[in-house]
């Protein structure tokens, strides 16, 4: 199922491109063709369900009622009218499962959005503090990462930011900081 949905995005990139920038922004530990064979999965499954609730909904009409014909501008036997409400309950649920799972990945990147800005003033006041105690960038962006309980969401962001500084070894912090290891020495914040 994912190398279709997988064959698929690379047919058509630009379709997927949102949901691609909601998957990472959420920072979830998923593909999107997996998403796109997740939601189908599920959507199928709840399909299921909606037939079987559309046949339990009929029988129950059918006999509290005592309903043998329906009168839809012609009369209709019963048992056509059930068919017509397992089908709608069935492509009610499918749409409605799809939608939440494929929704799932900008409700989650629109919560972090919402807790990143609420730390972010924090932040920015903790490496200022730092920047005038002469601490080098790297360190402070550090302390932001490790303290996931002060910053929550913002501590990911910070976290990447050092990964992607360690990985790329001092000579990329020279050039991003231009050749400072401080606040001090790269910007004057008195």
């Amino acid at each position: 199922m994912k190398k279709y949905f997988r064959d698929k995005l690379d047919a058509n990139a630009s379709r997927y491109s949102e949901l691609d920038k909601a998957i990472e922004g959420a920072r979830l530990k998923i593909t999107t063709p997996e998403l796109l064979a997740a939601s189908l999965f599920y959507s199928l499954i709840a399909m299921i369900a909606g037939v079987i609730l559309g046949i339990l909904i009929s029988l129950f009409l059918r006999k509290t009622f005592g309903i043998e014909y329906v009168y839809l501008g012609a009369v209709v036997e019963f048992w056509k009218v059930q068919i017509g409400i397992s089908l709608a309950f069935a492509v009610l649920f499918f749409g409605i499962t799809r939608y939440l799972v494929l929704s799932y990945p900008y409700y989650v990147a629109s919560s972090r959005r919402g807790k990143i800005d609420a730390a972010l003033p924090h932040a920015v006041n903790m490496l200022l503090g730092m920047a005038k105690g002469n601490v080098p960038i790297v360190s402070a962006f550090r302390f932001i990462a490790e303290n996931r309980h002060l910053f929550s969401e913002l501590s990911t962001e910070f976290e990447k930011i050092v990964v992607l500084v360690e990985m790329g070894g001092i000579g990329e912090c020279h050039e991003v900081c231009g050749g400072n290891n401080s606040f001090r020495e790269t910007e004057d914040f008195s």
